[in-house]
């Protein structure tokens, strides 16, 4: 069998929501989602798929687990600008941090910088994933 292709697990950890539940199907490599706006039947069906063969799928990290708040925390004190860092803190305090980060980030002209830090970073924990979990995988992404 090929082994799994790092980008297939990347693209599903981009994609978690509060919606949404990622599995790894083991016995094809492949990425099995599932999200709430899908069929109450379809998605009852996976489920139960996954129940019954729960040796064969591995769930990927949720919303949760990936922490985009810590992430930007850990983005800001990566830059060198100490006014943008100082601007940036305030910005994620309290209700709506994410929008007004986002908005922050466009302003400073850094929005680019962040992309690359989030790709680097999920790409980062995508790989330390499959390797806790002793998956074999293809890096296929341009790093």
């Amino acid at each position: 069998m090929e082994k799994l292709k790092l980008s297939l697990v990347y693209d599903a950890l981009e994609m978690v929501s509060q919606e949404s539940n990622m599995f790894i199907d083991l016995t094809k490599n492949e990425i099995v989602e599932v999200f709430d706006f899908m069929d109450k039947e379809e998605k009852e069906e996976i489920y139960f798929e996954i129940e019954e063969n729960e040796e064969n799928y591995l769930r990927l990290p949720n919303q949760y687990e990936l922490n985009e708040y810590d992430r930007m925390v850990r983005f800001i004190y990566s830059l060198d600008n100490e006014e943008y860092v100082n601007k940036l803190l305030n910005a994620i305090h309290g209700k709506g941090a994410y929008r007004r980060f986002k908005d922050t980030i466009i302003y400073l002209g850094v929005r680019d910088l962040w992309f690359d830090f989030k790709k680097k970073d999920l790409i980062k924990l995508a790989k330390e994933f499959l390797e806790e979990n002793e998956i074999e995988y293809i890096n296929d992404l341009n790093e």
